[in-house]
């Protein structure tokens, strides 16, 4: 029996192969990089807040208790804690923002944890994380005694701004208590906007466009990276 090879096909095929064994490898390049990635989330346990006056001066004392995780496969560590009052569901805009926290081992609450702290992949760590906030004076008192009915027509109250968490790494990437990132350089151009209205209500419109452009610039590459990093790279 003749037996014929036709070169086309067999060249076919082992493209093919490779095709599929390039495609392989980069699935699990990616996943092996998606577990690098970057990544603090905070798995919130509870908290308390209450106003104390200290030297005539009235302060929002606030504690978190939970689980701080590097959900990497690397090591990290955190450089900074901030305390947030978001201002919009994206979380590009702040209402409060600050620093200051003390933090202490939630095994151990006379053991005080200084900054920089490092985690090792996987790691996480149940931390007390408290703040003492300024009240008087600042606009943070407005924030922090504002109330909403539990429903409409109720006359049970709640805090209407609710304070959390956000973390920066050694890298300087920002991560919310959800472990997603955010950008400072975005908060802080929202935070700035409204010194442009000064020159807005006398009719020039120059400086607040130049803001918002930029802030349109920022929140563009802000999502690619947010992309970037989403996929490890």
């Amino acid at each position: 029996m003749d037996v014929h090879f036709d070169i086309h096909k067999i060249f076919d095929v082992i493209l093919k192969i490779g095709s599929v064994a390039g495609l392989l490898s980069l699935v699990f390049s990616l996943r092996d990089q998606i577990k690098k990635r970057s990544k603090f989330k905070f798995d919130f346990r509870g908290s308390s807040g209450k106003i104390d006056t200290r030297d005539n001066l009235d302060f929002y004392d606030i504690a978190f208790d939970g689980y701080v995780k590097n959900q990497s496969n690397e090591q990290n560590s955190i450089t900074e804690i901030y305390y947030q009052i978001w201002g919009n569901k994206g979380r590009t805009k702040t209402l409060a923002s600050g620093m200051g926290a003390e933090i202490f081992d939630a095994s151990d609450k006379s053991k005080k944890i200084s900054l920089p702290i490092l985690f090792e992949a996987k790691e996480g760590k149940h931390l007390i994380i408290r703040f003492s906030v300024c009240l008087t004076g600042t606009h943070v008192n407005e924030l922090v005694r504002a109330l909403k009915p539990v429903q409409t027509g109720s006359p049970f109250m709640l805090p209407k701004h609710e304070f959390s968490l956000s973390f920066k790494d050694v890298d300087e990437v920002l991560f919310d208590d959800k472990g997603k990132i955010r950008s400072q350089r975005l908060i802080d151009l929202w935070w700035t906007l409204p010194n442009t209205f000064s020159a807005l209500k006398v009719g020039n419109p120059l400086p607040y466009l130049w803001h918002m452009f930029k802030i349109f610039f920022v929140y563009f590459f802000y999502k690619i990276f947010s992309v970037i990093q989403r996929i490890g790279f």
